[in-house]
C-alpha cells in the first residue's frame, strides 16, 4: 500500500485509475531489471520511502516522451512513476518517466 503524496488521475490504456509518484533513484539492478525509488511520504516530517520495482516489458520507460531503457537511467535521476490501480486499490507500475 502506498500511502503520501500523489496525483490520482484516469489515464492508463484501459481507462483506470492511475497514481504517479515523484522520487529519485537510489539504486539499479541491471541483472535483475530492478530500480530502487526513494518516494517522498511525508514533505513536512522529511520522511522519505524506498520502493523497488521491477521493470518488465509491461513497464514503459521514457524521457521527453521518448522511450528509453534501463541503462539509461542513473542514480539520483528524479523521476516519477505511473502505476494502474486494480479493483482491489493494489498497484501495478506501468511507467517510469525520467525528468532530467
Amino acid at each position: 500500500t502506498i500511502i503520501g503524496m500523489y496525483a490520482l488521475a484516469y489515464s492508463d490504456d484501459k481507462g483506470g485509475p492511475t497514481v504517479t509518484i515523484s522520487g529519485e533513484i537510489i539504486s539499479i539492478d541491471l541483472e535483475n531489471s530492478t530500480v530502487g525509488i526513494n518516494e517522498l511520504k511525508d514533505p513536512r516530517a522529511y520522511v522519505y520511502v524506498a520502493e523497488y520495482i521491477v521493470i518488465t516489458p509491461s513497464v514503459k520507460l521514457t524521457q521527453d516522451a521518448r522511450e528509453i531503457g534501463l541503462s539509461d537511467l542513473k542514480i539520483r535521476d528524479k523521476v516519477k512513476v505511473e502505476y494502474a490501480v486494480n479493483s482491489s486499490g493494489n498497484l501495478k507500475p506501468i511507467g517510469i518517466s525520467l525528468e532530467r
